[in-house]
């Protein structure tokens, strides 16, 4: 504590405590960018780091750094080389953990490569109709996410269940029910991997399709319990459903070249794949991973419109600007480009669409 001492002024006395100094050094310094926008992130970005004697700094432009009593804080540096991690976090976005390493005798502060943070992705939504001239809502239109010059993008109806690696294989491919319906014997909750079927015979290894007039969420079957009557799902379930909801077995074959593999990687919860190239813009649905592997997922390709004509898009994030097209069936010709700069701070977006001018 600081020296007290006693301060007269007039009639009045003052008790003073001099104010102790503290001697923080800057250790480790870098910057912070929206992986979107590759500008600073739209909120403030808390800089923590596992030495519990370093403090975090950040500033409007991105810059972050993290110093402190270099004694306490780094008692091993100069004469040992330092590490420690930094999370980096902000309202909206996917959290950073970096490892910074602090050489022996090294210059202080170290710089540190960018980072850039995800933006959590966002639900895009609308309606669709037919025309200007004819307002009326289109049912079981076809909504996807067209290719602007320099992209490569494939919108899915049912955001990925797990996490898959930039290089990912990403294949066209066709999908067709097998005609025979099962029924759920017990409600499926979101996030669910074990289901609890009618009847299981003969479903190991096969794909099957909740609500498959509509969301058709694919899932495939690694392992039945005959006894329990019980599936368990290669990825959890992404959406919620009733028992005695029908579900079919589907069959999966090859779609139209070519394949592609993923260029950023996808979490869990994407709905928007970028792609090192375009798939064919007829691609009804895809394979997503290994099928030799558990990871492998299915899915189908753009929403599906509903009676009143609105639509869904779950997970979109990692672009800027989208254009959106809608077609009356899947054999019909897209209808015009609705092209939108996504708003990351808006947790759903409106867009709109018409079938024909």
């Amino acid at each position: 504590m600081g020296t007290t001492f006693t301060v007269t002024v007039g009639s009045t006395r003052y008790e003073v405590v001099e104010d102790v100094e503290s001697l923080f050094d800057a250790v480790a310094s870098g910057v912070v960018k929206d992986d979107v926008t590759l500008r600073p992130p739209l909120t403030d970005v808390a800089v923590t780091a596992s030495r519990p004697e370093l403090a975090g700094t950040y500033l409007e432009s991105g810059a972050w750094g993290v110093a402190g009593a270099l004694d306490l804080a780094l008692p091993e540096y100069p004469a040992a080389a330092a590490t420690f991690d930094v999370q980096l976090s902000a309202p909206g976005y996917r959290p950073a953990t970096l490892t910074v390493t602090v050489p022996a005798a090294a210059g202080l502060p170290v710089s540190v490569a960018d980072v850039e943070l995800r933006p959590l992705p966002i639900r895009v939504e609308g309606r669709v109709t037919a025309s200007t001239q004819n307002p009326a809502p289109v049912a079981d239109a076809i909504v996807r996410i067209a290719n602007r010059p320099g992209q490569a993008l494939v919108s899915l109806r049912t955001p990925v269940h797990g996490p898959h690696p930039q290089g990912t294989d990403v294949r066209p491919i066709t999908v067709a029910d097998t005609g025979t319906e099962r029924k759920l014997a017990a409600p499926a909750e979101g996030g669910a991997q074990t289901i609890v079927l009618d009847d299981v015979t003969g479903l190991a290894g096969q794909v099957v399709g909740f609500d498959w007039q509509r969301e058709l969420e694919l899932a495939r079957v690694e392992t039945i319990d005959a006894a329990a009557s019980t599936a368990e799902l290669s990825g959890p379930l992404t959406r919620a459903y009733p028992r005695d909801i029908r579900l079919k077995q589907f069959t999966v074959s090859p779609g139209t070249p070519p394949s592609r593999t993923l260029d950023r990687d996808a979490d869990a919860g994407d709905g928007l794949l970028v792609l090192d190239g375009a798939l064919d813009p007829d691609t009804a649905a895809v394979q997503i991973g290994n099928p030799a592997t558990p990871e492998v997922e299915f899915a189908a390709v753009g929403a599906l419109s509903d009676a009143d004509g609105f639509y869904a898009l779950e997970g979109i994030g990692g672009v800027e600007t989208v254009d959106l097209r809608g077609r009356a069936t899947a054999v019909s010709p897209d209808g015009p480009r609705f092209s939108r700069t996504l708003e990351y701070g808006r947790r759903t977006n409106v867009v709109n669409l018409r079938l024909a001018p």
